[in-house]
């Protein structure tokens, strides 16, 4: 059964610079701080909070895409 929040999800992909790899690893007691490794190599590819930040980047870029084509066809709707 679905929660109904399926498509509420954007899947972000990790693509390691050094080696290629999909997988990163954070420690067990991680905070925003924390190192963010590539699980294949070990590349530190930085903080927690860094890599989250640049996740949401890419995962907004779509999405204000998109509104900006809707604000552009509705122009009395705007964007705040």
């Amino acid at each position: 059964m679905s929660d109904g929040n399926a498509g509420d999800r954007i899947n972000v992909t990790f693509t390691c610079l050094k080696c290629g790899g999909h997988i990163l690893s954070v420690p067990d007691d991680h905070n925003d701080d924390s190192p963010v490794t590539c699980k294949g190599c070990g590349n530190v590819v930085g903080t927690l909070g860094e890599v989250k930040a640049a996740a949401l980047d890419v995962a907004a870029k779509p999405l204000n895409q998109k509104l900006d084509e809707i604000t552009k066809r509705f122009p009395w709707i705007r964007r705040t």
